[in-house]
C-alpha cells in the first residue's frame, strides 16, 4: 500500500456499489472502467482481461481494475457479485488523494472466506437503503475486507511503527506478494527469484526464515485452499478447477490434493458440500 515516509494509510473510499445476482452475461463484452473498479465475486465465475492482467475469478477473489482502463469479461457460470467503484484515501483516513496503488492491480484472493462471506452478507442487506447510507455501510465492510487482505499477505495498511514484533525483510514481503498475486497462474519460482535478484536456493532459505515455510509450500497452500473453495462453492469440473489454480490437469490436482488432504477432490466435494 502507498506510503509516504512510513506515515500514510491507503484505503478504498466507495463512490458506487451495485449488487448483481446470478447474472448470465455482461451487457458488454468490452467496457471502460472510468474509475478504479473492484469486482467482488460472491458466487459463480467469470473470465477477465485488461492491460497485462487476465484470468478467471470466483468466490474469494477481488478483481481490481484501474481508472480509464478497457476491461473485457465473459461470464463462465451464473455470476453473483458486487461492482464497486472507489477513490483512494490516504494519510490516517483524513487527507483525501488520488493515490495509485499499482501493486494491487489485478486479482487478489482472500483466504478468510468465512469472514468475507459475512461481510458480503452485510453489504447485501444494505440494498434498498438510501445511496448515502448504503455507501457508508458498504464502505465499512469493504474496509474490513481490505484490512483482512493486507493482514494475510503482509501488505499492512498502517505505518510500520504501529506494528509489534520482528517483521520479515521487505524483499521477502515482496516475494510473498508476488507468489500470492500469481499463485493461480503457471508460476515459476525461478522467475520470482530472478526478479528479486536472488538464487532459488537463497529465496527458499530467506523465505522460510521469514515465514516458517518455503515458497512452494505457500504456493501449494494457496492453491489447495482455492481448490477447496471451488469444490464446495461452485459446480466447476476438476479440469476447470485445475486450470483455474495453475495446475497442469485434473490428474495432477487429484494427486496433490490427496497427498495433502488425505482424500481425492471428488470425495472431498461429496463429503462436505451441502
Amino acid at each position: 500500500m502507498h506510503t509516504e515516509e512510513g506515515r500514510n494509510v491507503l484505503i478504498p473510499q466507495l463512490t458506487y456499489c451495485r449488487y448483481w445476482e446470478r447474472k448470465d452475461k455482461f451487457l458488454f463484452y468490452e467496457d471502460t472502467c472510468k474509475e478504479w473498479t473492484i469486482f467482488a465475486v460472491i458466487d459463480g465465475s467469470f473470465q477477465y482481461e485488461f492491460n497485462e492482467e487476465k484470468g478467471i475469478a470466483a468466490f474469494g477473489d477481488l478483481i481490481i481494475c484501474p481508472a480509464n482502463t478497457v476491461l473485457r469479461r465473459v461470464v463462465i457460470s451464473p455470476l453473483t457479485f458486487f461492482a464497486i467503484r472507489v477513490r483512494w484515501r490516504i494519510n490516517d483516513l483524513v487527507r483525501a488523494g488520488q493515490a495509485e496503488p499499482t501493486r494491487f492491480v489485478g486479482k487478489t484472493s482472500i483466504a478468510d472466506t468465512k469472514r468475507l462471506a459475512t461481510n458480503y452478507s452485510l453489504m447485501k442487506q444494505s440494498e434498498g437503503l438510501s445511496e448515502e447510507v448504503k455507501l457508508w455501510l458498504c464502505g465499512h465492510y469493504m474496509l474490513d475486507i481490505w484490512l483482512s487482505y493486507g493482514r494475510e499477505c503482509s501488505k499492512w495498511p498502517w505505518p510500520k511503527e504501529w506494528q509489534a514484533g520482528k517483521q520479515p525483510e521487505p524483499i521477502m514481503n515482496e516475494a510473498s506478494a508476488l507468489i500470492r498475486k500469481h499463485a493461480f497462474e503457471t508460476v515459476d519460482l525461478k522467475d520470482i527469484a530472478a526478479q528479486l535478484r536472488l538464487s532459488p536456493a537463497r529465496l527458499c532459505q530467506k523465505f522460510k526464515a521469514s515465514f516458517g515455510q518455503t515458497p512452494i509450500q505457500l504456493l501449494t497452500e494457496l492453491r489447495l485452499e482455492k481448490a477447496r473453495q471451488l469444490l464446495l462453492e461452485t459446480t466447476m469440473t476438476l479440469d476447470q478447477i485445475s486450470e483455474y489454480i495453475g495446475y497442469q490437469n485434473a490428474y495432477y490436482l487429484s494427486y496433490i490434493f490427496k497427498k495433502h488432504m488425505g482424500v481425492t477432490p471428488t470425495a472431498f466435494r461429496k463429503a462436505h458440500r451441502i
